[in-house]
């Protein structure tokens, strides 16, 4: 996963989705894979870690998001991720320390590198029963097979004429 994706966003909504309707059906593990093209993507993944050593990973996960839009190419994007951090009730000194910590760059990389290793060349990628799905949509439809009843629509997307 990476934070800055688009494509990882709207697999979050339908992630989100399915666990309210279904949360004991599934185990979903997050391992982080930023992408080079992103220039938050590690930044964020770090964040995300850090809060995952406070016991609010999620909250802040489902923040980054949600908010996605307002931090992708902001220039304050560090005053943007404390914002979110104080909403998920994390330290922000333990959250900068363990930051600024290489170790925690190290396990963002690690993860990446192991995701590398399975076959993960871009983002969202998951597993499902030992098998790899790639994208939003090729995950709406798994789970909509696994699970029948599982209802979900992409929201339109906004027509930019110019």
């Amino acid at each position: 996963m990476d934070y800055q994706c688009p494509s990882c966003r709207q697999a979050f909504k339908v992630l989100d989705a399915y666990l309210k309707e279904y949360p004991s059906n599934i185990y979903l593990q997050v391992r982080f894979h930023p992408l080079k093209q992103h220039p938050y993507g590690l930044e964020s993944a770090l964040y995300a870690e850090c809060a995952t050593r406070q016991n609010k990973f999620w909250e802040f996960h489902r923040l980054l998001f949600e908010n996605q839009e307002d931090w992708k190419e902001s220039s304050a994007v560090i005053e943007k991720f404390h914002d979110y951090a104080k909403q998920a009730g994390l330290d922000l000194k333990k959250l900068d320390a363990c930051v600024a910590d290489p170790l925690t760059k190290e396990t963002v990389f690690q993860e990446g590198i192991e995701s590398s290793q399975l076959g993960v060349h871009s983002t969202p990628t998951f597993f499902i029963n030992g098998k790899m799905i790639v994208g939003p949509k090729p995950l709406m439809e798994e789970l909509k097979a696994l699970s029948p009843n599982f209802k979900f629509d992409f929201p339109k997307e906004e027509s930019h004429a110019r």
